[in-house]
């Protein structure tokens, strides 16, 4: 009684959250790519890049994100038909 809980949160307790360092953001974006989170799996490799400009795997991951968020975006607007 009285005693807060804490949230659970998946994505950092399943990576085994170790601090703010680019190997977690990548690890987090490819997680969040992987469950079809590509807007927060975007946010995940630009703090990757942040920390480490120059990683590769981030540069990759985010680009491939971005490809699946036009490619659903595209589907969206075929299913969707014309406007009246």
């Amino acid at each position: 009684m009285g005693k807060t809980r804490r949230r659970w949160r998946p994505s950092t307790k399943r990576l085994g959250y170790k601090g703010d360092n680019e190997k977690t953001h990548l690890e987090k974006g490819n997680a969040l790519h992987a469950l079809g989170q590509n807007d927060a799996a975007v946010q995940a490799y630009n703090r990757a890049i942040e920390l480490k400009p120059d990683l590769f795997k981030a540069w990759y991951g985010k680009g491939v994100a971005y490809a699946d968020l036009r490619s659903t975006m595209t589907r969206w607007r075929a299913s969707a038909g014309p406007l009246n």
